[in-house]
């Protein structure tokens, strides 16, 4: 009698539950690798004043790990609510402006878990090197 092996019949023959959980991690950590690559790359839409700034909030944001394809858009929108606000710092819009640019980044900001507040909620140590 010949022994059968169990589990799920794949185009390349059988895979046991451990190798398909070998798999599991193995794309699992594929998905994380791009995800952190697209991360670090700033959008085509990004404007370029707001450039510098993807790469002060993914230097944060990057050990959490928590950046998803879908975080992309309020990453967009954090970024270009610090250049407004940084504009008008250096006089090239007015207070009001920046007051209203710094009113869109703040709650962004909690979101990605950037405050000392949001951190506290999450459980997270501060990011800051020291």
């Amino acid at each position: 009698m010949s022994k059968k092996a169990k589990g799920k019949r794949t185009g390349a023959g059988f895979v046991t539950a451990a190798g398909l959980a070998k798999l599991i991690r193995a794309r699992d950590a594929a998905s994380r690798a791009l995800a952190k690559i697209r991360s670090s790359l700033p959008p085509p839409a990004l404007s370029a004043r707001a450039r510098p700034w993807w790469g002060r909030v993914n230097e944060h944001l990057d050990p959490l790990q928590i950046l998803t394809e879908a975080d992309m858009d309020a990453l967009v929108a954090l970024c270009e609510a610090l250049a407004e606000w940084q504009d008008a710092a250096n006089g090239k819009g007015t207070p009001a402006s920046g007051a209203k640019a710094i009113r869109r980044a703040l709650p962004l900001y909690e979101r990605f878990g950037l405050t000392p507040a949001a951190r506290g909620k999450r459980g997270r140590r501060g990011l800051v090197k020291r």
